[in-house]
């Protein structure tokens, strides 16, 4: 809403898209500008730059809408400030001489020496020396040689500063020592750095009185600028002059040859500063194209200069490590929030005292201490992120996170984002920028569930991430890095997938570096009272009731039940248990029998191999096992005592299986129906 300060913008724009040669954009950018000048009063132009840019413009044969150099200069010429009146002259000088003619010469003499007569009434020392400087040009050409050379003498002198009295030098040394404590307060508060150490170099120009001035990093690949001001041929010339060994101590010296030779009487002042916090070294370099001669406190005061930006370098650093963990730690928990209570941090361990169960844990305690990618196979509900978990809790990445990503939990359509994050605006809904289960894994252990249900498009990008250890976040062009440790687990035959062509082979390689086997809890049956009576106290504690245990002929038929949705089932049957029975004995309702080996005609031997292919068997018995919950909840999918509680799962999950198992139909009827009663053996 200021006009003015539009205005003003548009000039600096327009000063910008001409010096890169793009004089378009400089017609552009003033004609964007012009209606703002004319809200805002309509104000003389009064700085030489934009009318360097008007005078190209008309050089170049076009035209700014809403500017007409003639009409600025008669402005300038006519008006009561001698500065403005001096540029006026100036350019006016300029003109004649691009128009020719036979008396151009004339004519640009008597402007030139209107211009500088005015503009050393003003003081306007840099506008002053350039008209100086075309005035010598001007004499060259006409064949004037000592009229040049006194010309670009006192052009010299014009640049000079004025004389300083004795009385100065310690006003000067308290303004600037001042200015090196006020260093501190430029600390950001908030989040962004960007443009930091810039307000920094402007800071000690303002406080050093000199004209360019620069922050440099002096790193192993080389020195690079962390701000500076200055034009780009002075920052060049700067980045050369520090390739080498680092300065060690104060440094006083001649000016750069930004421009073929160094400015007559120029200095150059390094001041080195050093990051205890990080290392790193860098160096403040000072530079004003006239100088008078160095007095004796001033390498003391540049060095304490060097000391104070050093603090402030570990002070950006300190900032940028806290911004850094909060927003890590802010993602982190709307990662838990997301996922609900499954993702958060489980504080019990694996437990297992069978033979079979004593090799998995071997195992895990082989591969705990490498980086190497662990593929855990098994049924569904053996607890194989129990052994995904276990292994990260062995390993030197204990105290990093543990990020568990269930690929069949989410959309086809979303698994990229979930995994790689994305940018705001990616897609409709993107309203900012959030950061992938890869990213947010960084240090620790990213554990990959059910990694067989990945679409052949998110396997490719999956082997990228695992061969090259980076990733770009969806809708981003960034390249992001993230160490972490991938553990992967699937209830699916993998190689059966890759036979068949669902599943890529290079993954498959990849993933199963170091496969761990964890068996069914039928091929463990003696590790199922131990799991029962742990799963009773839980169960327990959260009803607020204590039971004394659970009787013989019970825990028979726990042990000789084949347990087809393995030890996750087994915790359901006994939080069911504990829901339907009255202290002091535990009572487990009925079993389904029909998947148990003896009523297939077989031994219940922890050996004797289910009867037909596994996954198949799997498959319909998760699918009975869930119409049956459906059917005795009457249909309820959610809330206490609902489908999704019993099964222990969440309710999205479950209406995902219901509709992966084409149980949409048994869900309606078993709403139409309503609950059944359970069984009164059980009560």
């Amino acid at each position: 809403g200021e006009a003015l300060f539009a205005w003003f913008a548009s000039l600096a724009q327009a000063g910008v898209e001409a010096a890169g040669g793009r004089l378009d954009g400089a017609v552009a950018a003033l004609a964007a500008g012009a209606p703002m000048r004319r809200a805002s009063g309509d104000n003389t132009i009064g700085w030489s730059s934009t009318l360097l840019v008007l005078d190209r413009i008309e050089e170049a044969g076009l035209s700014a809408p809403g500017y007409v150099l003639d009409a600025e200069i008669d402005r300038l010429v006519a008006a009561p400030s001698p500065h403005l009146r001096g540029l006026g002259h100036r350019f006016r000088a300029r003109r004649a001489l691009r128009r020719g003619g036979g008396a151009a010469s004339a004519t640009a003499r008597e402007d030139q020496a209107l211009a500088a007569e005015a503009l050393r009434a003003a003081g306007a020392r840099h506008d002053l020396q350039q008209t100086l400087l075309e005035a010598a040009s001007l004499a060259e050409a006409e064949g004037r040689p000592a009229d040049a050379a006194a010309l670009r003498h006192e052009a010299d002198d014009a640049w000079r500063p004025p004389a300083r009295s004795p009385g100065d030098e310690p006003v000067d040394l308290a303004r600037r020592a001042a200015a090196i404590v006020d260093l501190g307060g430029l600390v950001p508060s908030g989040e962004r750095l960007e443009g930091f150490w810039g307000d920094v170099a402007a800071h000690l120009c303002r406080a050093f009185a000199v004209e360019r001035c620069a922050v440099a990093e002096l790193g192993a690949a080389g020195p690079a600028l962390l701000g500076a001001r200055g034009d780009a041929r002075w920052q060049s010339a700067l980045l050369d002059a520090l390739r080498g060994p680092a300065p060690g101590a104060v440094s006083l010296g001649s000016a750069l040859a930004a421009q073929g030779s160094p400015p007559a009487g120029g200095r150059l002042s390094l001041a080195p500063f050093e990051s205890r916090r990080t290392g790193r070294k860098g160096v403040v370099a000072l530079e004003s194209a006239v100088a008078a001669e160095p007095s004796p406190a001033e390498p003391i005061l540049l060095a304490a200069l060097g000391r104070q930006v050093g603090v402030l370098a570990d002070a950006v650093a300190a900032r940028q490590e806290i911004t850094q963990a909060r927003r890590r730690l802010e993602h982190e928990n709307r990662y838990y929030r997301e996922a609900g209570p499954a993702a958060a941090p489980a504080g019990g361990r694996l437990l297992g005292g069978s033979p079979a169960m004593r090799e998995v844990l071997e195992l895990v305690a082989r591969a705990a201490p490498s980086s190497t990618p662990v593929l855990v196979t098994g049924e569904t509900g053996v607890g194989k992120e129990l052994v995904s978990r276990e292994i990260h809790l062995r390993s030197a990445r204990r105290d990093g996170p543990f990020i568990a990503v269930h690929v069949a939990s989410l959309s086809p359509g979303l698994v990229a984002s979930a995994l790689f994050g994305h940018e705001r605006g990616a897609f409709t809904g993107a309203t900012e920028m959030t950061r992938g289960r890869f990213e947010l894994a960084d240090g620790g252990t990213l554990f990959l569930d059910e990694v067989g249900e990945l679409s052949p498009e998110d396997q490719v990008r999956l082997l990228r991430v695992l061969q090259e250890g980076a990733f770009e976040r969806v809708g981003g062009s960034r390249t992001v890095r993230s160490d972490f440790r991938l553990v992967a687990a699937t209830n699916r035959d993998l190689q059966a997938d890759v036979a068949a062509g669902r599943f890529r082979e290079d993954l498959f390689f990849r993933l199963s570096a170091f496969p761990i086997r964890v068996p069914p809890l039928r091929g463990r049956r003696e590790e199922i009272p131990r799991l029962a009576l742990l799963f009773m106290e839980r169960a327990a504690k959260d009803r607020g009731v204590r039971f004394e245990g659970i009787g013989e002929a019970d825990m028979a038929r726990l042990i000789d039940y084949p347990w087809p949705g393995n030890v996750r089932e087994l915790q359901h049957v006994i939080s069911r248990a504990a829901l339907l029975s009255d202290p002091p004995r535990l009572r487990i309702p009925p079993l389904d029998p029909s998947g148990s080996p003896r009523a297939r005609g077989g031994s219940p031997s922890a050996e004797t191999p289910p009867a037909v292919e596994p996954l198949a068997t799997l498959e319909s018995v998760e699918r009975e096992h869930i119409r049956r919950v459906l059917h005795r909840v009457g249909g309820r999918v959610s809330g206490p005592g609902g489908a999704a509680e019993v099964l222990g799962l969440k309710p999205t999950t479950l209406q995902f299986w219901i509709g992966k198992l084409g149980l949409r139909g048994e869900l309606a009827r078993a709403r139409k129906a309503g609950p059944t009663p359970p069984p009164a053996a059980a009560v």
